[in-house]
């Protein structure tokens, strides 16, 4: 099992922006400019900006505009943006909606990147969360984890097995 820490996230952030500039040929060309766009907080407005910074500093003949726009506008324009055959070129990507860009086409198959996208250290279930239909159209920045934590000592007291029964398969629905 492969434990996240802020250095992977981070470098994980840093092997999709890479992957995404590589499938623009932008390494290729003189005179590249590309367009990024996110939402978030000021920090990670920083830590992302610091990313393309660093892409920059290797690539000198390209170069990067960045914007950044809370969670709020963000979907609306760049919806908008996609509508009007002028998205983006790296864009961050939220699990609810990878599916719809990916199946419209938008979105650039990371899987014919792998000379630029190495994700051996990511584990199989943070490499498939960027999966549609096969392709892979994203690259996990993080991971989050669902727990639930009880007082044993007292849902026994306050439980009969029966409740105790139903409240296990209530707690499973939902998916813990």
């Amino acid at each position: 099992m492969n434990a996240f820490t802020r250095r992977s996230i981070l470098q994980g952030a840093a092997a999709g922006l890479a992957a995404g500039l590589a499938g623009s040929s932008a390494q290729a060309q003189s005179g590249t400019r590309l367009r990024a766009y996110w939402w978030g907080n000021p920090e990670r407005d920083k830590r992302t900006r610091a990313v393309l910074d660093a892409y920059q500093v290797k690539n000198a003949s390209v170069q990067v505009s960045s914007e950044s726009v809370g969670w709020g506008d963000y979907w609306t324009k760049l919806a908008t943006q996609t509508a009007g055959g002028n998205p983006p070129d790296l864009i961050q990507m939220d699990y609810r909606y990878i599916y719809e860009y990916a199946r419209r086409g938008t979105l650039l198959d990371l899987g014919t990147q792998s000379k630029a996208l190495d994700m051996s250290g990511f584990s199989k279930g943070a490499r498939d969360a960027g999966v549609v239909d096969g392709k892979l159209f994203g690259v996990t920045m993080g991971t989050n984890s669902k727990a639930m934590f009880y007082d044993t000592g007292m849902f026994e007291k306050k439980q009969s097995a029966a409740r105790t029964a139903r409240a296990t398969r209530e707690v499973q629905r939902m998916g813990y």
